[in-house]
């Protein structure tokens, strides 16, 4: 039960620090070159606050599913269906605005 928490925790952490990286210092570098290659130079900053905060989501839902299954609470399924949909959708809407 603990280790599964400290997983899923670093798990959350993780996508958190680099959707923060992708974010706040552009760090376009961290993303696939396929997936950006076709984004303007104008585009970066919207870009990666779109793909920064998608990452962001999926971790804050990483992270309140493993509090969830830490006190085995059987709704645990609902922060991380909902971080993945929240998260996967800004990352969608990124890719088809802005990368073209």
């Amino acid at each position: 039960m603990l280790i599964g928490f400290l997983v899923e925790l670093a798990v959350a952490l993780l996508c958190i620090a680099l959707g923060l990286l992708i974010w706040i210092k552009r760090m376009i570098s961290l993303v696939n070159e396929g997936q950006c290659r076709n984004v303007q130079a104008a585009d970066i900053p919207a870009y990666t606050r779109l793909l920064g905060l998608g990452l962001i989501f999926i971790g804050i839902g990483v992270g309140i599913t493993g509090v969830c299954n830490l006190f085995r609470s059987p709704e645990w399924w609902i922060p991380l269906t909902a971080g993945l949909v929240i998260g996967f959708i800004f990352i969608i809407l990124a890719q088809r605005k802005y990368s073209r």
